[in-house]
């Protein structure tokens, strides 16, 4: 079962990116100055369906039976969101990571690829969300400053207990924590073979979003449709805008890097898992840190 929650988003404008001022912000990249969060005004065409969760293990199971079990965490699997899953074998490659650009969006994904698979099985164009639809979901109508239940961003870099309620991190189970006999606390990256006390969580463990929509903040890095870009200031912010218009946007064309959102579960800083944080990764990269959520857009 596919669950999701329609957002309703076509003709809204919104302030897409982080202000200055925001907790966590950061303008350096691999010590280089960008500015990949300017803040810039987003109108999306349409509304669109969005995964309440993130695609589970059981999930890409029932759908990708060619590899049905990629997942680096695979205790408690079935509902745990699957990992280790590359951008190109979601959409552009059939069960490989080398990717055919015959079906870069916005054509269709590869007929043998988990998106190209699950629309033949249900007959709906599903996808992967646009940088731009990921971020309004998540962020479910809150500005600059707050988690995306409206609850002030407390800290940057260490526990913050209103991230805490949100999604599994670093400081709530995403790293194993042990007391040392001298009483200091260490963190150790979790095992394979760790339940669901640690590493990814159960999908919707903790609490949803203002709109119903779970573990956006935390738990798996999630691939968008675009690709990235460090530094969008020459672009005036204005990238990734309208996945309706892929002139618009960065999508389609020429890059070595696509767009990540959220952060993974032992991701330290808590910063890196605000609405306006952008990741990214090689296209063909399976890593055991890399997730996903559905789309389905409404067109007119």
């Amino acid at each position: 079962r596919l669950v999701l929650r329609k957002i309703a988003a076509g003709g809204v404008t919104w302030t897409m990116g982080s202000a200055l001022t925001e907790s966590g912000r950061t303008t350096k990249i691999d010590g280089v100055v960008v500015d990949n969060e300017v803040a810039h005004d987003v109108t999306l065409a349409n509304h669109y369906y969005i995964g309440v969760f993130p695609v589970t293990q059981a999930q890409w199971s029932l759908v990708q039976t060619d590899n049905p079990t990629p997942s680096f965490f695979k205790v408690d699997r079935e509902m745990r969101p699957v990992e280790n899953v590359s951008y190109n074998e979601i959409r552009n490659a059939a069960n490989g990571t080398t990717a055919d650009t015959a079906y870069d969006w916005p054509k269709a994904p590869n007929p043998d690829s988990f998106l190209g698979l699950l629309r033949t099985k249900t007959g709906l164009a599903f996808d992967l969300p646009s940088e731009a639809q990921w971020e309004f979901a998540c962020r479910a109508g809150f500005g600059s400053g707050v988690w995306n239940d409206g609850s002030p961003i407390r800290e940057a870099n260490g526990s913050d207990s209103n991230l805490n309620r949100l999604g599994r991190n670093h400081f709530n189970g995403g790293s194993v924590k042990t007391t040392n006999a001298d009483g200091s606390v260490s963190y150790a990256w979790p095992a394979s073979s760790v339940g669901a006390e640690n590493a990814t969580a159960i999908v919707g463990s903790y609490v949803p979003n203002a709109w119903g929509l779970y573990d956006m903040h935390g738990n798996v890095y999630e691939w968008c449709l675009d690709w990235y870009e460090d530094d969008i200031t020459n672009r005036g912010g204005a990238v990734n805008v309208d996945p309706s218009n892929p002139a618009n946007t960065l999508s389609g064309a020429v890059g070595s890097t696509r767009v990540l959102r959220n952060a993974f579960c032992s991701t330290k800083p808590p910063k890196a898992m605000r609405s306006a944080a952008r990741a990214k990764d090689t296209p063909s990269g399976r890593r055991n840190v890399n997730g996903f959520r559905l789309v389905l857009e409404l067109t007119k």
